[in-house]
């Protein structure tokens, strides 16, 4: 039972059993339910519930203590957001509490795509040390594929390096091994079905119950058909698919499970602009000046003198060794309801479009955001749209002058946890630039 997104503090059931306690804005989380679900053939219905908490337990003396203050002394929004978002125990978007385009509106409940996936599981005989006689099935997910092309002129070829993560259920695991065969084929944007490569190999996985597994080997794509920005050339699009079958001693496979991704292949190179003007360098950057925050909850003042790093002026992107031209706009939620917006994706492709033709070839995925789902990447990448996807701090990166979570060292793991969660919905997509 798979979610790909909850927002944001919430308890799961299943016909009255409880699944596990979920917190977090953009991390998918999944439960193996194996077990637990009705048989259709017992004529009893199956009842998922999905209860939904407040954000933190601390937070609405947090906002009491803001919003007695006068309008003055206090700016609600700002001060609020960023409280929540340095002391909240996952990454969350900062629009909870409005911004200056829109207002706020606390949304919580299901955000993102809810579904139910069926995999085969191995026998006890098919593990290589097989566990206590009634153990329950131990079963496979194959959970995300990373496809990473590397390449260089002249772009005759391109090496896949292919990462295939699987995780473990089942008690069944518990200090046993099994060999799995896993099968990778890289099919043509042309929708031959042939694959243009494709690799079947053995990975000896030695785990305990609910270990996570990275499975790694490379493939190379002969002539590869190159992926480029809106007005450049073609974005042709790879489809990837891994199919992992357990007893690898022995002539009958069972397929365990399987999973497909898109990708583009494109060599991404950041360069120092030559048409620099003298002291022009990334925003962040300049004289010394001095910042000040008058508010009453985190009042400061702070001299100011970032230091101008030697690659300051590197902010020409080339596309497979073409310098573009990145010009574009923002991209903020389509909706305060998250979930609304992601429901209605012919919305979403619709503003996409409007970009595309506008002449748009880079868009800011803006960091008081979210981290989108995955058709608005496919569609960024169908239609040329290179992105600059934020981090979701907006300003408030803990650390901060004033800020109440003096350790920063302390919150290094979460921020840790969760790029790597955004990584693994990131990483195939061409459109992702910066």
């Amino acid at each position: 039972l798979r979610f790909e997104g909850v927002q944001y503090n919430c308890t799961v059931k299943l016909n009255s059993v409880i699944l596990g306690h979920h917190i977090g804005q953009f991390e998918p989380f999944e439960y193996d339910v194996t077990e637990l679900l009705h048989p259709a053939a017992s004529g009893q219905a199956n009842q998922l519930e999905v209860i939904t908490h407040p954000l933190l337990d601390n937070a609405t003396e947090f906002e009491r203590q803001v919003a007695t203050k006068s309008s003055d002394q206090r700016d609600y929004t700002g001060q609020v957001s960023c409280w929540l978002n340095r002391h909240a125990p996952q990454w969350m978007g900062r629009t909870f509490y409005g911004w200056d385009f829109v207002p706020a509106v606390y949304s919580a409940g299901i955000s993102n795509q809810v579904s139910l996936h069926t995999t085969a599981s191995l026998l006890a005989g098919e593990l290589a040390s097989p566990p206590p006689q009634g153990a329950p099935p131990a079963v496979l997910r194959a959970q995300a594929l990373s496809i990473i092309p590397r390449l260089s002129p002249p772009y005759d070829s391109a090496r896949l390096e292919l990462s295939l993560e699987v995780h473990l259920y089942g008690s069944a695991w518990a200090g046993h091994t099994s060999g799995l065969t896993v099968s990778f084929q890289i099919f043509a944007p042309t929708g031959a079905t042939s694959p243009v490569a494709a690799l079947t190999t053995v990975f000896n996985v030695s785990a305990t119950a609910g270990q996570v597994q990275f499975l790694r080997t490379n493939l190379t794509v002969s002539e590869p058909a190159l992926w480029y920005p809106n007005g450049y050339g073609a974005q042709p699009i790879y489809n990837a698919t891994a199919v992992v079958s357990g007893a690898a001693s022995g002539s009958d496979l069972t397929e365990l499970d399987s999973i497909s991704e898109t990708f583009g292949i494109r060599e991404l190179t950041v360069t120092t602009n030559p048409h620099i003007a003298t002291g022009w360098s990334y925003t962040q950057y300049g004289p010394e000046h001095t910042e000040t925050q008058p508010w009453g909850w985190g009042s400061w003042q702070a001299t100011v003198a970032p230091p101008i790093p030697p690659n300051a002026t590197r902010w020409q992107i080339h596309i497979n060794g073409l310098p573009v031209f990145a010009r574009g706009g923002n991209w903020i939620p389509r909706d305060q309801l998250f979930g609304r917006g992601v429901r209605e994706r012919s919305r979403t492709t619709k503003v996409l479009l409007a970009a595309k033709h506008a002449g748009f070839t880079w868009m800011r995925v803006w960091g008081g955001g979210l981290l989108e789902d995955q058709h608005f990447y496919r569609e960024c990448d169908r239609l040329g749209l290179m992105l600059l996807q934020e981090f979701p701090h907006a300003g408030c990166s803990p650390g901060g002058p004033g800020d109440s979570f003096p350790n920063i060292t302390a919150r290094l793991p979460l921020d840790d946890a969760q790029t790597r969660m955004a990584l693994k919905q990131l990483i195939n997509h061409p459109s992702i630039v910066r």
